[in-house]
């Protein structure tokens, strides 16, 4: 059985990133998977409450996902006291 790991996004994930947004993602070229990685990345840098996970199979990054914390709503726009997760983006090595 495979090694896999959950673990927040570092830096070095960049290579493997930009590799699987160019397959997953509608990206014309590696310079332009390079600068959606880029955006994800300034976001959470920028915004505390997102979050970049990855998902390693055999200490290879295979999966993204970009998650924001926010307050739960309701159905007519009331808001609650609690905090929810909604994915933002979603990708996964298509190997």
């Amino acid at each position: 059985m495979a090694h896999t790991l959950i673990r927040r996004y570092k830096h070095t994930d960049s290579d493997d990133y930009d590799k699987t947004l160019l397959q997953t993602w509608p990206c014309d070229s590696i310079q332009d998977a390079r600068e959606n990685v880029m955006q994800a990345v300034k976001r959470v840098e920028i915004n505390e409450k997102e979050e970049i996970w990855v998902a390693e199979v055999e200490g290879k990054a295979v999966g993204f996902i970009l998650i924001g914390f926010t307050k739960v709503w309701g159905h007519k726009d009331e808001s609650f006291e609690d905090e929810a997760i909604g994915v933002n983006w979603f990708d996964v090595h298509p190997d």
